[in-house]
């Protein structure tokens, strides 16, 4: 008898656990998400900085679009995910642009923790033609 109540009441604690680590944990799983797509945006633009810089260093010319990086893939495999534009300096992924109001709030929020995460700490991001971020890496917002 005294087995079995042990059993049961080890049972328990083992459910209420499950059910507490699903509960709280779940806002940890969904953060780790945030910054994972933080770092992956932060990546493919690196990617095709790099990208540019090779094709200007080759070519003599900036390039003009994602399409001269992916040309039979020499300087990129594929276009990463997005609607990139490309200089030849930056890479710029347009932020606020969609017309969704939920997708550019997402976006938002997403260029807000990249600018944190380049060690800004900007209120909202800066406007891609504001001529005091052209020289600095930066999330910005088309207008």
């Amino acid at each position: 008898m005294f087995n079995l109540i042990v059993t049961i009441i080890a049972i328990a604690l083992v459910a209420v656990l499950a059910i507490a680590s699903i509960y709280y944990g779940g806002n940890v799983f969904n953060s780790g998400k945030k910054d994972g797509d933080v770092v992956r945006v932060m990546n493919e633009g690196a990617q095709i900085k790099g990208a540019a810089q090779l094709y200007t260093e080759h070519a003599g010319t900036p390039p003009t679009s994602i399409d001269d990086l992916t040309l039979n893939g020499r300087y990129l495999r594929s276009a990463p995910s997005g609607a990139w534009n490309v200089s030849a300096q930056y890479a710029i992924s347009p932020v606020g642009t969609t017309g969704s109001a939920a997708a550019d709030a997402a976006a938002l929020d997403q260029c807000n923790a990249i600018n944190k995460k380049l060690g800004y700490s900007l209120s909202a991001p800066p406007s891609c033609s504001d001529t005091a971020w052209s020289d600095k890496q930066v999330c910005c917002q088309t207008p």
